[in-house]
C-alpha cells in the first residue's frame, strides 16, 4: 500500500513513520472482529516486510474456529427464498413464514509473533452471534415490488465479545463499544456494547446511515433519477432506502435482541454479573441510534429472566424488588437485606433505563427501608451487635435527605429524622447499637469521650459521626433524634461520671491535689466550658472547678467574686506541664485514627460486583437473595412512591481522608442553634491589662492569698474577656472578693494541712504594699481618682488596711470610730495616748488624705483628741502618761484654749496634782475648781495649814496657774468660799483666823450681807472675843446678841 510521502496537489497528508504505526496499530486490533460477519474468511495475517529483507515478518496471525454447519445452514436459508412471499394471500395468513434465529459461537485466536500455528496464539477471544431470517418487517420491505430488483437479503446479526482467553487463562477485559457492520466493520459507533450486522445503505457522498427522506436530498439533487425504480412499463417510483434502514435497526432492538440477550446470559453461566455488561444503557447510546431503543425494547426486556438474583441465579422482574437507583446502599445495608428481603442485583443503569420508560418496577428506597424496619421490631435483636452493619444500615436510612431538603420538604425531612429516631441503628462506642429515642445519646469527638470513659455506651461512634457528618449541622437532626452535642449541658448532667468526687459536690472551697488524670481533665473542662459564658457557669454552680492560685478549687456559682486582671498572671510550668498532656491526648487519638484507616484498608473494603471495572461509573450493585418475605413486595409497592421524586444525584459515602494529626484528628461536631459559643473577639485594652502597676497589684492580691484565677488552664482570648474593662472595674472586682472573703470566706485549708487557717493573710504585706493596694482601689495608673460609688466605699471601708497610731492595721466599718489628725498636731508627741485611743487614730499622709475623707473620717485636732478621747479617761490613764498629757496641755495652751469644748472637758478632769490630805505628801488630782489659787493672800492666811487646798508640785509654777485660773482655780472669796473659810476657822479654832474673816466680813459686807448667806453663816461658830481674859471662838453669829452681856466682841 503506497503512503505519500510529500504533500501534493490531491492533498496535503503526509504519512510518517509514527502515523504508519498508529494505523497498523489500529489494525492490529481490529482484525479479529473481521470475522464476525463474514461467509468465507477463515484465516488472515498481517505482515511486515523490511527493505532489503527476503522474509516477511508476521505482526498479526488471525484465525477463526466455528461450527462452520450453521454458516452453511444460514446461508443455504437465506438462498433458498422460503422466507419471500409467494402470493398477496401471505400479507393475510402471517404464518406463512416464521423468521429463524441463528446462534453460533465464534472463536478467534490471534498471534503477535512470527509464528502462525493455532496452539502458540496469545489471544483466543469469544463471539456470541445470534442471526434472525427475515423479521416480519424487514420481510415486508423486501418483499415490496419497488425492493425486489436490489435482491435484498433481509438478514440482522448481533455479536458480542463474551470471553477472552490469555495465554490459557481467562481474562477480564471490558466490551468495546459496538459499530454498525454491513458484511464489514462501517466504523460506525452505536454505543450499544456489541455490534449489529445489517444489510444497510450508505450515504453515497457522507459515509453516514440513510435514517430519513432529508439525508437523501442531496443525492436526489445531484442525480434525480439514481433512487427511481420502474414498476410496470410506465410506473416509476421513489426508492425509500432509509425505510429499509430504519426498519433493520428496529428489528434488530425489538425482535432480535431479547433473544440475543438470552444467549449472552446462558453463555455467563459461571460468571453472571457480567451480564450486565452488555445491557443496552441508554446514556451511553450514541444520538443517530438513540431512537432505534424504544419502549418496546425495554418492555421486552422487562419481561425476560435476566434479573440477577445472588442465590437463584436471573429470575423475572416481579420477583423481587430493586435497590432505588439514585442511592447507594452500602454493604452492611446489603448484607441485612440479604438475610431478610428480596432484591435484585443489578446496576442502577438497569433500573433508570426500565423507568425511563415507565415502566413498572419495585424499589427499595430509604422511605421503604425505614418503613420496613419499623415492621420489623426485631430488627433491634439482631442488630445490637453489630455495629458496622447497623451504621451502614443508618447512612442508606439516611440518604434522601439532600433531596428533601433541596425541595424544601422540611416536614417530610422532620418526619424522616422521627422514624429514624425509633430504629435501632446508631453504633456507640462500646460496640453495641442503640434506639436514640430511647436514651441520651451524645455527640461527641474523640477529644471529649475521652473526659468520660463511663459514657461510652452513650457516645456515638466516631464512624458514626463521619457518616453523618452531612447532618450534624442541623437543628432538626438533633430534636427529631434525641441526639446531644457535647458540651456545657451534657457536661452538667453527667458530672457523676467525671473524675471529682461526689462529696465535692456543694462546697465554696476544696484543697486539690493536682494529680495527672485531673489536670488534664480540667484543662478538657475549660475548653468545652466557657469560663466567660454566665449561662453555662450556671449549670455547674454546685461543682468546685474553678482552680485558684491558692491550689483550691472554688465552685462555679463563686465566679463573680473570682479575681483575673494580669494575663500574664499564669502558672508557666503548670501551663506548659498542661499542654504536654493535651498534645500527648491528641497524639495518642491520632495514632488511633491512622490505625483505624489502615485496618479499614485492609480488612474492610467494600466488594463491588465486577461492573466497577468496566467504567460504569455509578452501577453499584448489591448482591442480595432470599427467600421473599410477605411484607416486602407491600412495602415497596405502597402506595406512596417514594422513589419517583428522588434526586438522581448520587449520595456520596466516601471517607473524608484529610486528616492532620495535630489540627483535626477526625470529623469536627457543630453545635445545634441553641447553643452561642462564646466570642473570641477580646474586648480589653491590652496596655491597662499588661502594665507594670496591673502586675504589681496582681502580686500584692495573690501573696494575700485572695481568690485569684489560675490562668493555666484557660484559653487566652476566654481570660481577655473576664478581665476588667478599665481600672474602675478592677477596683470594684478586687473590693468585692476580697470583702467577700472578709465576709463568708474567712478561712483555708490548704491541700496537706488539715487545720484550718485565715484566708487572707495582711501579715504578709509590707506597709509599701499595703500603701499601693489603696492607692490601686482608688486610683487610676495617672494618679487620677477613680469615679467610685457610695457602695463600693462601704466596701473600701472594710478592708483592714489602715495603719493606726498604735501600729496595727483597721478597717473603718465602725463610722466615727477612727480619725485622722490634721497637720497641726506631731504624732510623735501623742506617746501620752493609751493604746486603745491609738487604735482609734490613723496615720495619714497627704497622698491619701482626700480618700479617707470620702470614707467620712473625720480630721481632728489636738484640742477635740484630749476632751473627746484623752480627757474622760484621765483617771484611767498610768501616771507617767498623765505626766505627759499635763506637759502636752502646758506647751499647747496657746491652740487648745481656743476651743470651748476642750475648756469645758478640761475643767471637769481632775488633773491638777494636790496633797491627798495635809498629814502626807502623796499627790491625787483633782478638778482645778477644788482648789485655791495660792497667790491670794487671804486664802493663804486661812489655809495656811491645809496645803491639800492649793496646786501642788509643778502646778504651783505661774504658768499653770494662769491656765488652772481659766478652768476653774478659785482665785476670789465668793460667798461659798467664805462659807468655807468660815467652816475652816470652826474647826481649827484659830480666834486670830477669825478676826481676819470677821474683817474680810466688814471689808466686803455689801457682797456677802444677805439674809440666806447670814442664815448659813449664823451656824458656824467663827466670831472671835475674850472669854474670861482669854482670846477665843467665842459663839456663833447668832449666839452673838443673847450673849452680849457677858462676852466682849473683838471686832
Amino acid at each position: 500500500m503506497p503512503f505519500r510521502v510529500e504533500a501534493s496537489d490531491i492533498n496535503n497528508r503526509v504519512f510518517n513513520e509514527e502515523s504508519i504505526k498508529s494505523m497498523v496499530s489500529i489494525l492490529e486490533k481490529k482484525i479479529p472482529q473481521v470475522f464476525l460477519f463474514t461467509s468465507n474468511i477463515r484465516k488472515m495475517t498481517m505482515a511486515k516486510w523490511e527493505p532489503c529483507s527476503e522474509t516477511l515478518d508476521n505482526l498479526v496471525v488471525a484465525q477463526l474456529r466455528t461450527d462452520p454447519r450453521l454458516k452453511e445452514e444460514l446461508k443455504s436459508n437465506l438462498m433458498k427464498n422460503e422466507w419471500k412471499k409467494t402470493n398477496k394471500l401471505a400479507n393475510i395468513f402471517k404464518a406463512e413464514w416464521t423468521p429463524k434465529i441463528y446462534n453460533q459461537t465464534i472463536e478467534v485466536s490471534h498471534s503477535h509473533r512470527s509464528s502462525a500455528k493455532l496452539c502458540d496464539a496469545d489471544i483466543i477471544d469469544t463471539y456470541l452471534v445470534s442471526t434472525i431470517l427475515a423479521p416480519t418487517k424487514i420481510r415486508d420491505v423486501a418483499s415490496q415490488d419497488i425492493m425486489k430488483p436490489l435482491q435484498l437479503l433481509p438478514s440482522i446479526g448481533l455479536a458480542a465479545h463474551v470471553k477472552r482467553l490469555s495465554s490459557g487463562s481467562v481474562e477480564d477485559f471490558i466490551p468495546c463499544e459496538g459499530s454498525l457492520f454491513c458484511g464489514f466493520d462501517s466504523g460506525l459507533k452505536t454505543g450499544l456494547p456489541f455490534s449489529i450486522n445489517a444489510p444497510i445503505f450508505f450515504h453515497e457522498l457522507k459515509g453516514s446511515v440513510i435514517l430519513s427522506h432529508s439525508d437523501d436530498l442531496d443525492i436526489q439533487t445531484l442525480f434525480p433519477w439514481v433512487r427511481m425504480a420502474e414498476i410496470g412499463e410506465s410506473e416509476r417510483k421513489y426508492r425509500a432506502l432509509f425505510t429499509w434502514n430504519r426498519s433493520c435497526l428496529f428489528e434488530a432492538m425489538t425482535v432480535l435482541l431479547p433473544d440475543f440477550m438470552l444467549s449472552i446470559r446462558d453463555s455467563l453461566h459461571l460468571n453472571p454479573e457480567r451480564f450486565y455488561m452488555y445491557w443496552p444503557r441508554l446514556a451511553k447510546i450514541r444520538d443517530w441510534f438513540r431512537n432505534f431503543l424504544s419502549s418496546h425494547t425495554y418492555e421486552s426486556l422487562s419481561k425476560l429472566d435476566i434479573f440477577l438474583t445472588k442465590k437463584n441465579g436471573f429470575q423475572k422482574i416481579d420477583a423481587g424488588c430493586f435497590a432505588s437507583p439514585e442511592f447507594q446502599i452500602p454493604p452492611g445495608a446489603a448484607k441485612y437485606f440479604q438475610s431478610r428481603y428480596k432484591m435484585f442485583s443489578v446496576p442502577v443503569c438497569v433500573v433508570e433505563d426500565l423507568k425511563i420508560f415507565s415502566i413498572n418496577v419495585r424499589e427499595l428506597s430509604p422511605p421503604a427501608a425505614r418503613k420496613l424496619l419499623r415492621k420489623k421490631k426485631d430488627h433491634c435483636e439482631k442488630l445490637r451487635s453489630k455495629p458496622d452493619e447497623a451504621l451502614d444500615l443508618l447512612e442508606y436510612c439516611l440518604s434522601d435527605a439532600i433531596k428533601l431538603e433541596a425541595l424544601d420538604r422540611f416536614e417530610d425531612l422532620k418526619f424522616m429524622y422521627f422514624e429514624v429516631s425509633h430504629l435501632c441503628l446508631v453504633p456507640v462506642m462500646d460496640g453495641t447499637v442503640v434506639i436514640p429515642r430511647n436514651g441520651n445519646i451524645i455527640v461527641a469527638n474523640r477529644e471529649q469521650q475521652s473526659m468520660f470513659p463511663a459514657l461510652l455506651n452513650k457516645f456515638v461512634h466516631h464512624k458514626a459521626l463521619k457518616k453523618l457528618k452531612s447532618h450534624l449541622s442541623k437543628d432538626i437532626f438533633f430534636d427529631q433524634m434525641n441526639l446531644q452535642v457535647f458540651g456545657p449541658e451534657v457536661i452538667a448532667k453527667n458530672m457523676h461520671f467525671s473524675p471529682w468526687p461526689r462529696s465535692w459536690k456543694g462546697k465554696d472551697f476544696v484543697p486539690w491535689n493536682e494529680d495527672s488524670f485531673s489536670t488534664l481533665w480540667l484543662f478538657q473542662f475549660w475548653k468545652e466550658v466557657s469560663i466567660c459564658e454566665n449561662e453555662s457557669l450556671r449549670l455547674f454552680d454546685s461543682w468546685p472547678l474553678i482552680p485558684l492560685k491558692t491550689g483550691e478549687l472554688t465552685r462555679c456559682a463563686n465566679a463573680r467574686y473570682i479575681l483575673s486582671f494580669y494575663p500574664g498572671g499564669h502558672n508557666e510550668s503548670l501551663h506548659k506541664s498542661l499542654e504536654e498532656k493535651h498534645m500527648a491526648l491528641k497524639k495518642r487519638i491520632a495514632d488511633e485514627v491512622k490505625r483505624e484507616k489502615v485496618a479499614h484498608a485492609t480488612t474492610s473494603q467494600i466488594i463491588r460486583p465486577h461492573m466497577e471495572n468496566i467504567n460504569m461509573d455509578d452501577t453499584d450493585i448489591c448482591f442480595i437473595d432470599s427467600d421473599v418475605e410477605d411484607d416486602t413486595v407491600e412495602v415497596c409497592n405502597s402506595g406512596e412512591d417514594d422513589s419517583v421524586d428522588i434526586s438522581t444525584t448520587a449520595f456520596t459515602t466516601s471517607d473524608d481522608t484529610n486528616h492532620n494529626n495535630n489540627v483535626q484528628l477526625e470529623v469536627p461536631v457543630t453545635p445545634p442553634g441553641n447553643y452561642v459559643a462564646p466570642s473570641s473577639q477580646p474586648s480589653q485594652n491590652y496596655g491597662f491589662l499588661s502594665s507594670l502597676s496591673n502586675k504589681n497589684l496582681h502580686d500584692i492580691v495573690v501573696k494575700l492569698r485572695g481568690p485569684v484565677l489560675e490562668l493555666a488552664y484557660f484559653a487566652k482570648d476566654d481570660i481577655l474577656q473576664i478581665m476588667p474593662r478599665d481600672g474602675l472595674q478592677l477596683s470594684r472586682n478586687i473590693l468585692s472578693s476580697i470583702s467577700q472573703c472578709l465576709d463568708y470566706w474567712t478561712h483555708i485549708v490548704l491541700a496537706g494541712q488539715g487545720m484550718p487557717m485565715l484566708r487572707l493573710d495582711w501579715s504578709t504585706l509590707t506597709d509599701d504594699e499595703f500603701g499601693f493596694l489603696l492607692k490601686s482601689l482608688t486610683r487610676n495608673d495617672q494618679g487620677n481618682r477613680l469615679s467610685l460609688m457610695t457602695s463600693d466605699f462601704d466596701l473600701l471601708r472594710g478592708l483592714p488596711i489602715y495603719l493606726t497610731l498604735s501600729g496595727t492595721r483597721v478597717n473603718l466599718r465602725d463610722r466615727d470610730e477612727h480619725f485622722i489628725l490634721d497637720s497641726s498636731v506631731n504624732t510623735e508627741s501623742l506617746l501620752y495616748l493609751p493604746e486603745r485611743i491609738k487604735n482609734k487614730i490613723l496615720i495619714g499622709d497627704s497622698e491619701n488624705a482626700d480618700v479617707l475623707k470620702d470614707l467620712d473620717v473625720e480630721t481632728m485636732s489636738e484640742a477635740k483628741l484630749l476632751y473627746m478621747f484623752v480627757l474622760p479617761e484621765f483617771t484611767r490613764i498610768p501616771v507617767s502618761q498623765k505626766q505627759i498629757i499635763c506637759e502636752t496641755v502646758l506647751c499647747n495652751w496657746t491652740s487648745l484654749k481656743t476651743s470651748t469644748e476642750f475648756i469645758t472637758a478640761l475643767k471637769e478632769t481632775p488633773f491638777v496634782k494636790h496633797l491627798r490630805n495635809d498629814q502626807t505628801t502623796d499627790y491625787e488630782h483633782v478638778c482645778a475648781k477644788e482648789l485655791f489659787d495660792p497667790k491670794v493672800e487671804f486664802l493663804c492666811d486661812i489655809f495656811d495649814e491645809n496645803p491639800s487646798k492649793f496646786p501642788a508640785s509643778e502646778f504651783c509654777s505661774l504658768e499653770w496657774l494662769e491656765i488652772l485660773r481659766e478652768i476653774g482655780l478659785v482665785k476670789s472669796v465668793d460667798k461659798e468660799t467664805f462659807l468655807l473659810c468660815a467652816k475652816r476657822i470652826e474647826i481649827s479654832g484659830s480666834p486670830e483666823k477669825a478676826i481676819k474673816l470677821h474683817r474680810f466680813f466688814l471689808e466686803n459686807i455689801s457682797e456677802y450681807f444677805d439674809q440666806d448667806n447670814l442664815r448659813k453663816l449664823s451656824f458656824i461658830k467663827c466670831v472671835p472675843g475674850e472669854h474670861n481674859g482669854s482670846l477665843d471662838l467665842v459663839s456663833r453669829l447668832g449666839e452673838i446678841f443673847s450673849c452680849c452681856a457677858s462676852l466682849k466682841l473683838l471686832f
